[in-house]
Formats: C-alpha cells, structure tokens, sequence
C-alpha cells in the first residue's frame, strides 16, 4: 500500500523505510498515537505520498482528532485525486460528524465505480440510510454481504433498516442468518431483544435479556473487548444496572425519597460483579431523574430501560425470596436447637430462639418472621424453606 522508496539527505532510505514500517505495525496494533507521531515523521522527509496521509488521517480519526483526520484525507485527496481509500474515509467522516452529506454521497458513489469492496457498499449504504432513502440502503448493505459473508457490521444495519421499514419477516430472516454465524456482541444482542419484541415474542425476549445480563456481568472485559462496545452501549448498560441497583434499594426503603449513589452502590454485586462508574466516558457524571431512572448526560436514559426494569423487578423478588429462604432456614436450625432443651408449645416465638441464631437476619422486604405451630412464615413471602 505504501511506497518504500524514500529518499533524504539527512538519513538512510532504509531508515524511513523501517520507520514506515514500524508506523504500519503501530496501525494494524491499535498503537495509533504512535503511529501518528512515526507518520508526521515520515512526512517531514517525504510530503508527497498520499497513502501515509491517508493512514495519518485514520489514525486522527481512532484518537478523536477529526479536524485533523479531515486535513490529512483531503491532502492525500489532492496528492491523489480518485483514491478510492481516501473518498470512502472521507464520506464515512462526514456521516459521522453529520456534515457535507451530498459531498459524502458523491464520495461514496465515487469510491464503489472505482472498486466495489464491501465496506465501500457498506459506506454507501450508510450515506442513503443517513438521506432515509432506505430500500438504496438496503441494496448496498446486501452487496457488502455478497462480497463479505462475514460482514457483520452490514447485517446489524441491515437488520435495523429493515424494522425501520416495519419489514419484520425481513429482520427476522437476517438475525437468524446472524445467529446462526455464532457473531456475538452486545449491540447484537441488545438488538435481537428489540426486534423479538417488535415481533410480539415477549417470552422469547425475556430470555434473551436474562442471557445478556448473565453473559455480561459474568465476563471479565479486556480493554481492547471494552473498546469494541461503542460508548452508547456501555453507557445504556451501566446506566440499567445502577437502575437495577436503585429498584432494590427503594424495594427495602420504600419511603426514602432522596437517594444517593452512595445508597445504592452496595447494591450493584447482586448484578455485575465487575466495576460500574458513575461516569460515561466523556466525564460526565450519571444522573438518577424524578422517575428514579438512572441516565447519561450524553446519551439519556437507555431506551429499552422500561424492559430491563421489568426484567430486574423480577430478579429482584428472586433475590428478595432467596434471602428470605436462607433466614427461614437459619431461624428452622435454631429452632432445631432451642428443642433440646425446651418444648416447642404455642407461645415459643422469634424472641424465644433468638439466642440460638448465629446472625442478624430480616427479610429484605420487611415482612416479619413468625413461628406458629413449629412453622416459620414471613409476613411478606410466606413459607418458603
């Protein structure tokens, strides 16, 4: 992709070839700040070779940097009118910064006449989704398929272009395709619970969220897994957990109307066992709204958050009941070793074996334990040992 012949009258040729080199490695190892500072090197020497600025503007554009992403694609542009690399990155740049969308559109179309690779289709795909001019979206996102079976991204689009247009059967059919490719990500799979309840498979997708949950909070995320998950996602997960961690605290205090992070967090392991911020990735502090919600500054409340909710009220009461069994089978044991030495009449209660109870027990819910007739009840759950 890059020329190796490059001259200086300071240094070796061969020294800005290793250099260039090494830029690349930096490149294809995520190592894009290094990369940056190798490639700006290169071009102090050689600032005429439009492929290093190309690579110099992705590597702008991964570290955030996308005035000057722009700058070094439009000088590779100039030095190289036609590359298609370069008008493809061009137009996926404006999509994302919502600016110049018909130059974006003329880049794309220019970039798939010149060479028709997947994720051009893709890039195109994405500028007509962008216009809502969706059945175009969907021929390009199929090419991009056609051309990479493995295109995964393409197939999400797909899928979410599809439901746009209420066309479910269509959905349907690509997530199965999607399924069936054992891909896995969370925005994969927050997507599949959408779309089984858009179809009306509420069951269905009940067992999606707690597969999700469960898959999430029991994985231990590399910073490179972390990366992968764009920072909407992971802002929408963290947010529904501390909203998960906020539904138990207002289970067992019913009456608080005030209620802090610091209240809840001790709650959050019953969900996730690794760390959860209370910031998103811009700083910005997480925010718990008048409908006891929490959210993110930058991307709000998580749209699906009334499911989830749903889901956690569940798994709350699982909790609330499981915690309640083991009091109830603490309170049977010293039951068990109060009869020893005393009978057990009509007038033996919590106070009476309460010396044999190793621990501080309550139900999480406040319903108030009983012994009647040599059997524990809790006022708010029953019998459940």
């Amino acid at each position: 992709m890059f020329a190796t012949n490059l001259v200086s009258f300071s240094e070796p040729a061969e020294y800005w070839e290793n250099l260039l080199n090494i830029a690349n490695k930096y490149m294809e190892n995520g190592m894009y700040s290094d990369a940056i500072k190798s490639y700006n090197e290169i071009l102090t020497n050689t600032p005429d070779i439009p492929e290093v600025y190309n690579n110099l503007g992705i590597a702008y554009e991964k570290t955030g940097y996308n005035d000057k992403a722009l700058e070094s694609y439009k000088k590779a542009l100039e030095l190289k009118p036609g590359f298609p690399e370069v008008l493809n990155n061009l137009a996926g740049l404006y999509l994302k910064l919502n600016i110049h969308i018909d130059i974006a559109m003329a880049y794309a179309i220019k970039a798939v006449s010149i060479d028709e690779r997947p994720n051009f289709f893709d890039t195109l795909g994405d500028v007509f989704e962008r216009r809502r001019v969706y059945d175009k979206a969907i021929e390009y996102y199929l090419k991009a398929i056609k051309k990479d079976p493995e295109k995964y991204s393409s197939y999400m689009k797909l899928i979410k272009v599809y439901i746009k247009k209420g066309r479910l059967e269509k959905a349907t059919h690509y997530m199965n395709e999607l399924v069936k490719s054992g891909f896995e990500s969370m925005d994969f799979l927050l997507l599949k619970v959408h779309l089984l309840k858009k179809t009306n498979h509420y069951a269905d997708a009940h067992v999606e969220l707690s597969y999700l949950i469960n898959r999430y909070r029991d994985m231990e995320f590399s910073l490179d897994d972390e990366e992968m998950l764009s920072d909407e996602v992971r802002c929408y997960f963290y947010t529904t957990l501390w909203t998960a961690a906020l539904s138990y605290y207002r289970a067992i205090n019913p009456d608080i109307r005030e209620i802090t992070f610091d209240d809840i967090e001790k709650y959050l392991p019953w969900f996730y066992y690794g760390k959860v911020p209370r910031k998103d990735s811009k700083g910005h502090e997480f925010l718990i709204n008048r409908n006891y919600y929490v959210e993110c500054e930058t991307h709000g409340i998580n749209p699906d958050i009334f499911e989830f909710n749903g889901y956690f009220s569940q798994e709350i009461r699982e909790i609330f009941e499981r915690i309640c069994k083991r009091n109830q089978l603490i309170i049977k044991a010293a039951l068990k070793a109060y009869s020893v030495t005393h009978d057990i009449t009509a007038n033996t209660d919590m106070e009476s074996i309460s010396a044999f109870i190793p621990v501080e027990i309550s139900c999480p819910q406040k319903g108030e334990y009983t012994i009647k007739d040599g059997e524990i009840t809790c006022g708010k759950h029953g019998k459940l040992y």
